[in-house]
């Protein structure tokens, strides 16, 4: 999830800023498990891969490997 901050009041005045937030990680944005977001990205990347190991063949061998892309 993308965090930016564009104002802070600090004294009763409001400061414009400029910040964006980073995980534990280093990657930009805070990692939220279960979110409505991450569950529609892991569904979206299961239904690619589904559809690729279904065009999978066994005619052209990949080097360390039975699978070939049609």
């Amino acid at each position: 999830m993308a965090v930016t901050v564009n104002s802070i009041e600090s004294g009763g005045n409001i400061l414009p800023v400029e910040l964006v937030a980073y995980d534990m990680d280093g990657q930009e944005g805070l990692f939220v498990p279960n979110t409505a977001e991450r569950t529609a990205m892991k569904e979206a990347a299961a239904n690619i891969g589904g559809q690729f190991r279904g065009q999978a063949s066994h005619s052209h061998a990949v080097p360390r490997s039975n699978w070939s892309w049609t």
